[in-house]
């Protein structure tokens, strides 16, 4: 349904050239952010769960799985890693590339939507002010659910309404196919099913009569709707996730409902409740924040206009909009980039707005204010309108441009600690390793929209070595550049010889309101334990240790009234930590770090007075200790 014809002088005049404009406008932002996708280096921590989920998938592997994240997106990816098993690089570019796909095909379906109901300069008006959405913009080359997502709902809504009018029942199997899908990429957007329901009352198309013949109600298509609306995307959905956890072993087929509802369902519901909490008005200040105001003022003049007409296109978009936002009120995380699923009826009531506005405009300039002339009002009304979003969009594509984004920090650490390790394995040690641009705060509140936490699932993603992680580590930080950072307590009986680190000394993953002004670098360092031997003990309770892998290598230890003097010499200088294992003991028990130069140490050991039943000691260092900065802008 077209909204009301009117007389007024249009807002866009020659609608074919228009057209053309937002086109290539589009097509020129779409090809820029394929090159972004091509060259990012880096991305969000939930997507490289996501990622590592679709490798998984590819490999029938569960070892790395994380059941929290939603399946189909991965699922969706996997067909990439099980192409490129053997090119972990080519995987990471095609899986961004295909987001931006996905992008372009939303921008397709939002412009049909839009051509259901508004005039076609406001249509092409609306797609160009949702595509300078800086949110938008900034979500598309990450592999996070949210734009995909949106791709989901708009195709399954747009087939429906597409249903609604024609009374074709293969818009209602499209639309509830895609709808099966949509329900698995969120947790969240099971909601969809409110403004379909909501929908078919408020638009008349379900009748509640006072007849027991029609079970007091009477529709167009109510059964059908039902079945393929309904039944069919549960049913579909819960095909697809029983085959797939029996295929990794998660569950078994039959259980596979019970097991996601009672674990990854409840665990995420329980986590959102103390995640990142902020107050309901948060959800405004984000909105606005990512569209501008006067997109928003413009969308909520809309909305009240649309609730004045009888347009039910109208109303459907308004429960889109309230159906999604309202429960994103009531709970405690909120994030910008959720907001994204409302964009299509925020756009489309504030075209709803601005043809109202416009309207009032012309017709009051041409009664009262004949002196403005109409092609003055109309460059102020798509300057006021158009400004801060495209001043928004271009700045956060040239976002893209910041070092983080496209030089190989996370794969350079990934391919040295991988050639360093040989196989053995390599510990991800510290927290996450906040990655950001230069310019990283959206908002304050909003914890995570320009940190890139990087951690172990990263590192999985971009090479084939044997990673894993220690956490809760300790650190002693380094008193200069590429000398190792040693962790406690008790490192030794966590790692063995030839072992890789990858330290985050930081002792903080950080986020946007916390993120210190410097972080310390990555380091990437390879153990080494020097073993020695008690050859003899003197009369006077002095031990001899030697080293049978190094020559001349000794430790001498000497009794004293303060306890036991130890000094070691012939040493590589550099920074050790003495581990010793008494006799009739397995485990090592850690003594002290101490700074060998000019080839020796000494120090006195204080706690243990009976050090001559001391039948082993090893030195605990680090080698080929290298540090990986941020990269910076120039």
């Amino acid at each position: 349904m077209a909204t009301t014809q009117s007389n007024q002088p249009a807002l866009i005049q020659n609608n074919s050239q228009f057209r053309a404009i937002v086109f290539s406008a589009l097509f020129v932002v779409i090809l820029y952010l394929l090159w972004v996708s091509a060259r990012l280096k880096i991305d969000f921590y939930d997507s490289s769960l996501i990622l590592l989920n679709a490798k998984c998938i590819a490999t029938h592997s569960i070892q790395n799985y994380t059941a929290t994240r939603p399946i189909i997106l991965p699922i969706v990816l996997s067909p990439i890693f099980t192409i490129l098993q053997n090119a972990p690089q080519i995987a990471w570019i095609t899986a961004h590339v295909t987001m931006i796909i996905f992008t372009g095909i939303l921008l397709i379906m939002v412009y049909r939507f839009f051509q259901l109901d508004l005039k076609a300069p406001y249509a092409l008006f609306g797609l160009f002010l949702l595509s300078m959405n800086r949110t938008f913009l900034h979500m598309a080359p990450f592999c996070k659910e949210d734009v995909f997502a949106l791709l989901l709902l708009t195709s399954a809504y747009y087939l429906y309404l597409r249903g609604c009018q024609s009374r074709l029942k293969r818009y209602y199997i499209g639309s509830g196919i895609i709808i099966s899908l949509a329900i698995g990429v969120r947790y969240n957007f099971p909601i969809l099913f409110a403004v379909l329901g909501f929908y078919e009352l408020l638009s008349g198309q379900i009748k509640f009569q006072n007849s027991p013949k029609h079970f007091f109600v009477k529709t167009q298509d109510l059964r059908w709707k039902f079945l393929f609306l309904l039944i069919l995307p549960l049913l579909l959905f819960a095909f697809i996730l029983s085959w797939h956890y029996s295929s990794l072993g998660i569950s078994g087929f039959w259980n596979a409902p019970k097991t996601y509802i009672l674990g990854p369902v409840a665990r995420m519901a329980g986590l959102v409740k103390d995640l990142y909490p902020l107050p309901p008005i948060y959800v405004f200040i984000f909105l606005v924040k990512c569209s501008s105001w006067p997109v928003v003022l413009l969308a909520a003049w809309g909305l009240l206009v649309s609730l004045r007409r009888k347009n039910h296109l109208a109303w459907f978009h308004i429960l889109w909009l309230l159906v999604f936002l309202v429960p994103q009120m009531t709970i405690p995380q909120k994030e910008a980039r959720f907001l994204i699923a409302v964009l299509p009826p925020l756009y489309y009531l504030a075209m709803i707005g601005l043809e109202n506005t416009w309207g009032h405009l012309t017709a009051f300039t041409q009664a009262k204010a004949k002196s403005i002339k109409t092609s003055t009002l109309r460059l102020l009304i798509i300057l006021l309108v158009v400004a801060a979003p495209f001043s928004q969009a271009l700045a956060e594509l040239v976002q893209f441009q910041d070092p983080v984004y496209h030089k190989d920090f996370a794969k350079d650490i990934a391919e040295y600690a991988v050639k360093l390790a040989d196989d053995r394995k390599i510990y991800w040690t510290g927290p996450f390793y906040p990655v950001h641009p230069k310019d990283y705060i959206f908002h304050v509140e909003d914890v995570t929209y320009y940190i890139h936490h990087l951690g172990v699932t990263g590192m999985k993603l971009l090479s084939h070595g044997n990673f894993s992680e220690i956490r809760n580590a300790q650190f002693v930080t380094p008193d200069f550049q590429n000398q190792p950072v040693f962790i406690g307590p008790n490192a030794g009986a966590m790692l063995s010889n030839g072992d890789v680190l990858i330290v985050n000394p930081s002792g903080d993953s950080f986020f946007t309101k916390t993120l210190p002004a410097s972080l310390p670098p990555i380091f990437v360092e390879r153990v080494q334990k020097i073993h020695f031997f008690k050859t003899k003990t003197a009369p006077g309770g002095a031990a001899l240790f030697l080293s049978p892998a190094a020559d001349g290598t000794m430790i001498e230890a000497q009794p004293t009234p303060q306890g036991f003097y130890i000094q070691g010499t012939h040493l590589p200088d550099g920074r050790y930590e003495i581990y010793t294992r008494f006799s009739g003991v397995d485990q090592f028990v850690p003594l002290s770090i101490v700074d060998a130069a000019g080839g020796q140490f000494k120090y006195l050991q204080t706690d243990l007075k009976q050090f001559t039943n001391a039948e082993e000691i090893y030195l605990l260092t680090f080698e080929k200790v290298k540090t990986f900065s941020l990269p910076q802008t120039n």
